[in-house]
């Protein structure tokens, strides 16, 4: 599947590079405090994508935009004005994540990452 629009709509893809990670790169923008990432070139693509919520430092909720792909999580905020994508953290590389704890009774979720073992984020869906 892939990210067709900032709705959410997916399609079949093929192998070629993924017109959909072309546009995702297109529309992503970055923070001067966010480190910049090239999707294009790696052979991703988007395995998921939808609204989650994401705990920030002021332990306040926000809603982002995630897209999961096959090596990587994105959290972004949806432009209201135009179909832009800011990023709100760092891109979390799949292969960084050390743990996973979910509480389907609280519809929450604790990602863990190598770097910051102590520091998960935090994520309610």
């Amino acid at each position: 599947m892939s990210l067709n629009s900032v709705s959410g709509t997916s399609s079949l893809m093929n192998n070629t590079e993924d017109s959909d990670i072309i546009e995702l790169q297109n529309r992503l923008q970055f923070t001067k405090n966010i480190q910049s990432v090239v999707l294009t070139g790696r052979n991703r693509h988007v395995i998921f994508s939808g609204v989650l919520l994401l705990q920030n430092e002021n332990k306040n909720y926000i809603e982002t935009w995630t897209v999961l792909l096959n090596d990587m999580l994105l959290f972004t905020q949806r432009n209201a004005i135009d179909t832009r994508l800011t990023l709100v953290c760092n891109a979390i590389y799949l292969n960084d994540i050390v743990d996973f704890r979910s509480s389907d009774e609280r519809q929450d979720a604790l990602i863990f990452l190598s770097n910051k073992p102590n520091m998960p984020y935090k994520i309610r869906y």
